[in-house]
């Protein structure tokens, strides 16, 4: 009896034995779970709040990139730091801009106080607003005016081979090409077809000689044309007509009207065998008859122009003071000295066309700078696809007696220089001819009504 009764004590502790060994691993279990589950949380969590807190960062960079991109932008047509366009005060402005997630303040200070040099820009990103932020980033930005701090900026050949060596360049001449290239760059009076040879950069003056890429700045034509017409003067001479008769001094062509108006401007033939500045290609109109159709000139052509496509010049000649600013639209510019000496005080030349100079007599030509408070400068002679040409050498063969004192320009066209003291010349292809003196002032240099006219010195994240 008494073993049964320890043997079923046994099997009953046995049981419950190994059910309180089951239980405890089974809490035991739970607990590590437990432990897992709440660390997994907790990872989870961090990572996430680690992930907001990147991904905050990241967007007040954005931020703080967009307002730098946002004043470039502004720059590109208006180089100073008049951010709020008050006009007040032009070398120092904030200004702040609300975004989707957050907000960017620009601070922009100009190193000198017409801004004509180096400016700088902080531009801070706020997640989520400037006056309660918890994440913020700032940037900061140097620029300076591309090739507007040079005395000649030239997109592709700088052939100065024909200069005198009396001449003088004070200030960086920089064409915008590898060095490398053999072909485009600098090439001087060596007598061979190799560019950018240490002879070749070797131009008389102070500065430096680059060939290095950089980045041409693009005239904003409208930008000039809404001016002229708005405190200048504009003209129209898009209009081509056809000849149909020529004989002598006399030519008729195929529209009536063409010539009403135009007397003491110039005729240009663009016919296959003509369209060049010799003499034989253009003259001035004397006289208009027959309801505009026929124009007497002032050399004789003969009948070599019949059946050839003509067109309307804006000549100029004498003395044309305080004339602000010239805009032709869709024709040529020709500055006469065959006979007067010109003279362009606070007058400046803007046109699509080419822009000429014949004659052998003097020029004198001071930019147009607007009233206060823009007080912008203008260029002496602009143009987008046509070339500047000063044909002739001055009779006294003298730099001095072709003064300008500002920008001569040209985007896609060449320039041609016969004797000149200036202050700069751009263009896509420069050829110096006699004495040529250049002598960067960036006083005279303009910057409105350019595009892209900015490079970046420094970028970099406070």
């Amino acid at each position: 009896m008494f073993e049964l009764i320890m043997k079923f004590f046994l099997e009953t502790l046995n049981t419950k034995f190994r059910k309180g060994i089951t239980l405890i691993i089974a809490i035991s279990l739970m607990l590590i779970l437990a432990l897992l589950g709440w660390t997994v949380a907790n990872f989870l969590s961090a990572d996430l709040r680690m992930s907001s807190r990147l991904l905050d960062s990241e967007r007040a960079l954005y931020l703080a990139e967009a307002g730098i991109d946002w004043t470039l932008k502004k720059l590109g047509s208006e180089y100073d730091c008049d951010l709020d366009e008050d006009g007040k005060d032009i070398s120092s402005g904030s200004v702040l801009h609300n975004l989707e997630y957050g907000q960017y303040r620009v601070n922009c200070e100009c190193e000198d106080r017409k801004c004509k040099g180096i400016i700088t820009i902080e531009s801070t990103g706020y997640i989520p607003g400037e006056d309660s932020y918890y994440t913020r980033r700032e940037v900061e930005v140097t620029i300076d005016r591309a090739g507007f701090t040079k005395a000649a900026y030239v997109r592709n050949f700088l052939d100065w081979s024909e200069m005198s060596s009396r001449s003088r360049i004070d200030g960086d001449i920089q064409v915008l090409v590898d060095a490398a290239e053999i072909d485009k760059g600098f090439e001087g009076p060596d007598l061979d077809t190799i560019t950018n040879e240490p002879e070749d950069l070797e131009i008389p003056g102070r500065g430096e000689r680059i060939a290095e890429e950089g980045r041409y700045p693009t005239i904003d034509m409208d930008y000039f044309r809404e001016w002229a017409q708005s405190d200048g003067y504009y003209r129209d001479y898009s209009a081509v007509a056809v000849v149909i008769s020529s004989g002598g001094n006399v030519i008729e062509v195929d529209q009536a009207g063409f010539f009403t108006g135009k007397r003491g401007e110039v005729v240009r033939n663009l016919g296959e065998n003509h369209g060049s500045w010799q003499d034989t290609d253009w003259a001035v109109i004397t006289k208009v008859t027959f309801g505009g159709k026929r124009a007497e000139l002032d050399r004789e052509v003969g009948d070599t122009w019949i059946g050839d496509s003509v067109r309307i010049v804006k000549r100029f000649s004498g003395a044309n003071n305080n004339q602000k600013l010239w805009y032709i639209e869709g024709s040529d510019i020709l500055i006469d000295l065959r006979e007067k000496d010109g003279q362009f005080n606070q007058t400046s030349l803007v046109g699509e066309g080419d822009i000429v100079l014949v004659g052998d007599r003097k020029i004198r030509m001071k930019v147009y700078v607007s009233s206060a408070p823009s007080k912008e400068t203008f260029p002496n002679l602009a143009t987008k696809e046509g070339n500047i040409y000063l044909r002739d050498a001055p009779k006294d063969k003298k730099s001095k007696s072709h003064s300008f004192d500002g920008l001569i320009y040209t985007e896609d066209g060449d320039v041609v220089i016969n004797y000149i003291e200036g202050r700069g010349v751009m263009g896509y292809n420069v050829f110096w001819k006699g004495i040529v003196k250049l002598k960067y002032n960036t006083k005279y240099i303009p910057t409105e009504g350019f595009l892209g006219n900015v490079e970046i010195v420094t970028w970099w994240e406070k």
